[in-house]
């Protein structure tokens, strides 16, 4: 299955239609602007307690989600 069909899939399972996707295009760039600092503020959160501290996080806030990163909604 391509990227395309399974992006398709995925928009499908969680109801997202034609409009729900212009929504998301719509505010892609502000989105592509602020993820990695709000994936850090995340993370630092996380490291704040001790509950969560010990496990294993990406090395550097985002790196997991780099490879889907810009333009994933079509």
């Amino acid at each position: 299955m391509g990227a395309d069909a399974k992006l398709d899939q995925r928009m499908a399972f969680m109801r997202f239609d034609e409009r729900a996707r212009s929504a998301l295009r719509a505010v892609q760039p502000v989105i592509d602007d602020e993820i990695e600092n709000a994936l850090g503020q995340f993370y630092e959160q996380i490291r704040a307690f001790p509950e969560t501290a010990s496990r294993r996080r990406p090395a550097r806030p985002g790196g997991a989600l780099a490879p889907h990163r810009p333009g994933r909604v079509r």
